[in-house]
């Protein structure tokens, strides 16, 4: 029985000698990838800041300083990932110029397979929007979706006349200034 007592006492002995000794140890590294990690950038600093003195143009500087960064930085400092490149901005349509076409407007506001037509509002309405999500093979709209953007609500609305037709609301889009949500500018009907 004593010699069980023994075993467990110098068990637990070891156990917190280990770690005290391990916890010593992490924190001398810690203490030592900071130090390192500061004279690093340092270094770099120093450097760049000499270079510039010389007059030496950005780019030669970029180039000297990832030279040197591979000999000073250590394997386990990870690179950042690239950076994705920016998309360009889609240039803004100038409507007075490049109107709606009627074809233009008949193909965005026909539903397609399982997709319903696009989104269009007004320049009356600009927080009330629709879309077409049936219609007839002789192009009768047959139901269609309201978006209350206020309200944040959707819900189907039967067309207000019984023959109301794509080719007859995409008259009216064109000739009331009506506006597909992708194509929507907020500036320009505040």
């Amino acid at each position: 029985m004593v010699y069980l007592i023994y075993i467990v006492f110098f068990f637990a002995l070891g156990f917190c000698l280990g770690w005290m000794y391990v916890k010593v140890k992490l924190h001398t590294l810690d203490d030592y990838n900071q130090m390192y990690s500061h004279l690093t950038c340092e270094i770099v600093s120093r450097m760049t800041k000499a270079m510039r003195s010389l007059r030496m143009e950005q780019d030669d500087i970029d180039r000297v300083i990832d030279r040197m960064g591979c000999k000073i930085m250590p394997t386990s400092v990870l690179t950042p990932p690239p950076t994705p490149p920016e998309k360009p901005a889609k240039p803004k349509r100038d409507f007075d110029k490049d109107p709606y076409t009627m074809d233009e407007v008949i193909r965005r506001l026909t539903p397609h397979d399982d997709q319903s037509g696009e989104w269009y509002c007004s320049a009356r309405q600009p927080k009330m929007a629709w879309r077409l999500d049936k219609v007839d093979a002789e192009g009768l709209i047959v139901c269609k979706t309201v978006h209350d953007m206020r309200e944040h609500t959707i819900s189907k609305v039967p067309p207000i006349y019984p023959s109301s037709t794509v080719e007859g609301l995409a008259e009216n889009i064109i000739k009331y200034n009506f506006r597909f949500v992708a194509d929507f500018d907020k500036s320009e009907w505040n």
